[in-house]
């Protein structure tokens, strides 16, 4: 007979070990140095395309006629 403190759910923790991870001092700073790597990448990068998009475009056609005297090229 299944008394309050026995059914599904209820009573102590079952005994299976699940398995730890366990990570090593030296792969864990391998972890945080190629973590502050990637973020200072990522940091350049914005700045680099923050610089682009905030910089001054140049005024006027972008191809403008020449200036002077028409050349001929040979012709007569």
């Amino acid at each position: 007979m299944t008394t309050m403190t026995e059914g599904p759910g209820i009573g102590p923790e079952p005994t299976t070990t699940e398995p730890t991870t366990t990570i090593a001092a030296d792969e864990l700073a391998v972890r945080v140095r190629a973590l502050r790597r990637a973020r200072r990448d990522a940091q350049i990068r914005a700045s680099r395309v923050r610089r682009v998009l905030l910089a001054p475009t140049a005024t006027g056609d972008p191809h403008p006629p020449p200036r002077g005297r028409p050349r001929r090229h040979g012709r007569a």
